[in-house]
């Protein structure tokens, strides 16, 4: 029963990475998710920090001229 539940997470993990990562494909294998699994695992605020800090960067250097 275990194994089970295990294996439709990790389904239901393919198929939101592969909504969001592999967009050009229809079905998504787990084990071949490769970094869009663990990114999809990170804090949301996390993800979010780092697409902000290159963006603050652009600014700032595109102020300074």
């Amino acid at each position: 029963r275990k194994m089970y539940s295990l294996e439709i997470r990790e389904d239901r993990m393919a198929l939101e990475v592969g909504k969001i990562f592999y967009t050009e494909k229809r079905i998504h294998a787990y084990s071949t998710l490769g970094i869009g699994r663990l990114i999809y695992q990170l804090p949301v605020s996390l993800c979010q920090d780092f697409l902000l800090v290159p963006n603050m960067r652009r600014c700032e250097v595109n102020m300074k001229t």
